[in-house]
């Protein structure tokens, strides 16, 4: 007796065996998706409220597809159930589609098999985040209700998780990331300027430097060729230690054999020959 005939005879409209990947296995997802599962069950689904690690060993048929559809099922059960504390869920199991782009920027011209033996544990890890920070990027953007408020560090570790890991091809990613980026409240210039008191800090220094320098040019302290090179003369305000100093340098550069000049031996202030202008120069002659 064949198969068919033996189905037919029992009235057996198909066969259940006919498909090994669950995946594709209508009379289980019919059937055993919600009512059969393993012995173990409880043990790898948990408690969503109290969630603990599990992991499922086993050869190619042996019902670890059958285990991930369970619990995907159960998962939506518990999240609409309690909608104020849902699980995230995240579905790794199509290698696919990032082997083939490590495998078209890495091994160009290699063997495949070689290739693939360079990706490591890290590889995984960055394509889990990739598929879990694009499906929470289009559950904020595309959700209407209101979202809980971040912190200014929160929102901006969300932002930059999606600069590096988000990969929808539904829009550009310059217009996806700035509705992530009013969805969430989060202003990149705020963190730049106002991120503490080093931002703070730093533009009290600035304006402290730009104002000092505005001053000196109001005084005429800045840009006087002549001033500068009296050096301690114009440095000191008033007396006639400064003034002595400064002609005395003036006397040693020009080299004359006259001694000092009349106006040295006037009693004005290194300052005020500096703001004089003119008369500077006396120690540059």
């Amino acid at each position: 007796m064949k198969v068919h005939q033996f189905l037919e005879h029992h009235g057996i409209a198909g066969n259940p065996f006919a498909e090994e990947d669950a995946q594709n296995d209508t009379v289980f997802k019919r059937t055993c998706l919600e009512t059969t599962f393993h012995p173990s069950w409880d043990k790898v689904y948990g408690d969503p409220s109290d969630p603990s690690t599990a992991i499922v060993f086993g050869e190619k048929g042996s019902g670890k597809t059958a285990l991930k559809l369970q619990m995907v099922r159960q998962f939506e059960r518990h999240n609409e159930a309690h909608p104020d504390a849902r699980t995230f869920v995240v579905l790794y199991d199509d290698f696919n589609p990032f082997l083939d782009r490590f495998v078209s920027r890495v091994g160009k011209g290699r063997a495949v098999e070689k290739v693939l033996g360079q990706w490591k544990l890290w590889d995984h890890m960055d394509a889990i985040l990739t598929l879990s920070v694009t499906q929470l990027v289009t559950q904020l953007i595309g959700g209407s209700g209101k979202l809980p408020r971040l912190t200014h560090p929160q929102a901006r570790d969300l932002a930059l998780l999606a600069a590096c890991y988000d990969q929808s091809t539904a829009e550009s990613f310059p217009a996806r990331w700035s509705r992530l980026r009013r969805r969430v409240g989060y202003r990149a210039w705020l963190g730049t300027w106002l991120g503490g008191w080093p931002g703070l800090l730093a533009i009290a220094a600035t304006v402290a430097f730009v104002a000092a320098v505005l001053a000196g040019f109001s005084r005429g302290e800045v840009g006087r060729p002549g001033c500068r090179a009296a050096g301690g003369g114009c440095g000191v305000r008033g007396g006639p230690g400064g003034s002595s100093a400064a002609c005395g340098a003036a006397t040693a550069r020009s080299g004359s054999s006259r001694g000092r000049s009349p106006r040295c031996r006037k009693s004005i202030s290194p300052v005020s020959r500096c703001r004089r202008g003119p008369a500077a120069t006396i120690a540059t002659s």
